[in-house]
């Protein structure tokens, strides 16, 4: 691993990552171990930092399993936004340099 690369950081990355699809039913702090291959309390560490930070929130019809919370997917809706702006900026000036004069 690098020696700019975080163990941690890459952890929660992947806790992330194996969160995300799971939205109604959420999963376990056990099935995130088994998974990703971590230790228990790497994952109990992991959870309570992604919610602590709004990415991670225990599902309100089962306390003991966890989901994406909606920080991540309003981040993806403004990067999704932002580029649908850049891309009308860029058709217009494809346009504005197609026009004969």
């Amino acid at each position: 691993m690098s020696a700019y690369l975080s163990e941690q950081v890459q952890r929660t990355f992947a806790v992330v990552e194996a969160l995300a699809g799971k939205e109604l039913s959420g999963a376990s702090p056990k099935e995130l171990s088994r998974g990703l291959t971590l230790s228990p309390s790497h994952i109990t560490r992991t959870l309570a930092n992604l919610e602590h930070a709004g990415w991670a929130e225990r599902c309100p019809n089962d306390e003991t399993r966890w989901r994406l919370a909606a920080k991540p997917v309003q981040i993806a809706n403004t990067v999704r936004d932002n580029l649908g702006r850049e891309q009308q900026k860029l058709a217009q000036t494809i346009h504005n340099y197609s026009i004969m004069r």
